[in-house]
């Protein structure tokens, strides 16, 4: 149990200082995102974009392609092709 938490500890470390964005979506909602991700969003830290909608942060253009990739992941249970894409941070400015 104690190397559990330790290695637990460990892989939070890991996620929340890295300097990419990570997050996770379920049901079309940010459920987790590390500060790289907050700060790229532009909110102050990664509480303030939990729960939001993910259509929020997608450009428009780009909704399509992200939905079927979520939805490629999922039925074939795996990861998809990472690919590039545009966001909008919280002020509405595209990120490129």
């Amino acid at each position: 149990e104690e190397i559990i938490f330790s290695n637990e500890q460990c892989f939070n470390m890991i996620i929340n200082n890295s300097d990419n964005a990570i997050f996770v979506v379920s049901d079309n909602k940010l459920v987790f995102a590390n500060k790289k991700t907050a700060e790229l969003l532009g909110a102050e830290n990664a509480e303030d974009i939990i729960g939001l909608d993910i259509e929020t942060i997608m450009v428009k253009e780009f909704r399509d392609s992200a939905y079927w990739r979520i939805n490629n992941a999922i039925f074939n249970k795996g990861s998809a092709p990472f690919t590039e894409s545009k966001l909008l941070r919280l002020d509405g400015q595209i990120i490129d």
